[in-house]
């Protein structure tokens, strides 16, 4: 049965090769990928190969041309794919023909390109001016270890890309095109073009000398806030580098496909936000901030609970200011704030007022519904704002579902039936519910206010807002104990939110808004 499993997946991966050539109907690649298929034999002349990934000039007798297919590494590409919104950075070491970067650099990212070896080298340079991406590629002729050295390398003559340092040999003649240059990510970081703030994923496949290039970015893998490495172990020990890694800050470790693993760093946001509708949430809060604003922004989260959007926010590098009337949650945020941008302290709305401070952005997220007179907590977030400046609203839907058949129900049982709504409770914590998140350790956090798209515009309008951007947060998920009934409750979770995008937003389980002041 494993012999009939491997050749499905050989025929598997060759279709998906084929049909990426028909697509832009390159009959020649489709030629040389069944005669080196065959024969092992690569293509005899220099020639382009246009993909998804973008144009490549591709070298005679080398395998160039199965690195410009999309579905090289495919499974690697639909992973990067789906964390595309956490990143905006991307380290590209050991590029070759630099396939990744370009494609990054199509997807938006910034791109930081390393590649030792002279052959690889120039052609990697060819293939950036083909595809006009010079200015967002940021490309290096040497490549990432432990430390500063010159080395030679064993290149082999078709796959280029698979090019090994040879230890026991020693550089004699360093124009050679077998020897490069290699040093430490650390050593390297006063010339790269990044900042503190910089969201990074890094793609690493160095031939065996993963462990090496980790151990010489030491400092960048503490320091950094958000970051993801996508390591390729085929030669390297996992173990090993999974061990290294934990000793330089919170991991966790995601198989990617048979070579390829992700290593991700856990930011305390990230750590606290798991369901879908969260981060949906923290993605257009953060979003709209830096649409409205600029890098050195001055922002207020108002009624902040553990912190989790103060510290997404803060990790784009703006000023933060966390406030919340719960000591014990702003105790618990400040615990895990590792950000010298970002400050919390338990305060009221309005003894900032006397402070003469203006934020650029005031972030007022699922707190509106708590209070018995938001109108007032309005008031005070008005006198806060810059003339300019942007409050970004999120509440739950008073007439959507879940609060109608969760929220409303529960909130019963808990005034009036509290022994069976604390034996509900033990029960969903032993079956190992999944679906909530902790956003504050206050101690009350009932819903007073059931707020209905129309009850939102004239509370905005009366305290002299303007609600200029709508959002659905999600849609019926929340109604369901999807961890209960499948594995893939995740998925359902990220299918209901998009489901939201697509109805009306008063059908949503909850709003996402941009208010403006109107100008006096």
């Amino acid at each position: 049965m494993q012999h009939l499993s491997n050749a499905y997946h050989k025929v598997q991966i060759y279709w998906w090769y084929f049909w990426e050539y028909l697509r832009f109907v390159d009959f020649a690649s489709i030629r040389q990928a069944l005669q080196y298929a065959i024969s092992g034999r690569c293509h005899s002349e220099d020639r382009l190969v246009h993909s998804r990934m973008g144009t490549f000039a591709c070298r005679k007798n080398t395998t160039d041309f199965m690195y410009a297919n999309y579905n090289y590494e495919r499974k690697v590409k639909k992973f990067i794919r789906k964390n595309l919104s956490n990143y905006d950075t991307f380290l590209d070491v050991g590029a070759c023909i630099g396939d990744y970067s370009i494609w990054m650099a199509g997807q938006g990212y910034k791109c930081l390109t390393f590649e030792p070896v002279p052959a690889n080298y120039k052609v990697l340079q060819k293939n950036l001016a083909l595809n006009k991406v010079k200015g967002k590629v940021h490309s290096f002729p040497w490549g990432l270890g432990s430390h500063q050295e010159t080395v030679n390398f064993e290149v082999r003559p078709h796959n280029k890309g698979a090019s090994k340092v040879l230890r026991e040999f020693k550089p004699t003649q360093v124009d050679d095109e077998n020897f490069g240059t290699i040093q430490s990510l650390d050593g390297a970081l006063p010339k790269l073009p990044l900042n503190n703030n910089d969201r990074v994923l890094m793609k690493l496949d160095v031939e065996g000398m993963e462990g090496e290039v980790l151990k010489g970015a030491e400092e960048f893998i503490k320091n950094c806030p958000q970051l993801m490495i996508i390591i390729e172990a085929t030669i390297s020990d996992q173990s090993s580098i999974v061990a290294l890694l934990d000793q330089w800050g919170d991991f966790t470790y995601q198989a990617i496909d048979q070579h390829n693993f992700a290593a991700i760093k856990q930011s305390s946001a990230m750590v606290e936000y798991t369901q879908a509708e969260d981060l949906k949430r923290m993605n257009f809060i953060v979003t709209q901030v830096a649409e409205h604003t600029s890098k050195d922004a001055k922002i207020l989260d108002v009624g902040c609970g553990n912190g989790n959007m103060s510290l997404a926010l803060g990790a784009n590098g703006c000023e933060v200011l966390g406030v919340d009337i719960s000591p014990k949650a702003i105790f618990y945020a400040q615990k895990r704030n590792p950000y010298p941008n970002v400050f919390f302290a338990v305060k009221d709305v309005n003894t900032l007022i006397a402070d003469g401070k203006k934020y650029d952005a005031i972030v007022c997220s699922e707190v509106l519904e708590h209070l018995q007179h938001p109108e007032k907590l309005l008031q005070e977030i008005r006198k806060l704002l810059t003339p300019n400046g942007v409050l970004v609203v999120t509440v739950p839907n008073g007439k959507g579902p879940r609060e109608r058949l969760v929220t409303r129900p529960v909130q019963w049982l808990y005034a009036h039936q509290p022994k069976l709504w604390s034996l509900l409770t033990r029960i969903k914590a032993r079956l190992g519910y999944q679906n909530t998140t902790t956003q504050s350790l206050a101690e009350d956090l009932q819903h007073v206010q059931f707020f209905s798209k129309r009850a939102l515009r004239k509370l905005a309008k009366a305290e002299g807002f303007e609600i200029k951007t709508w959002k659905a947060a999600n849609f019926i998920e929340a109604v369901f104990p999807l961890s209960f009934l499948t594995k893939r409750w995740k998925a359902l979770q990220r299918f209901d939110c998009q489901v939201a995008d697509k109805l009306p937003v008063g059908w949503s389980s909850g709003f996402y808004m941009v208010w403006k002041a109107n100008q006096e």
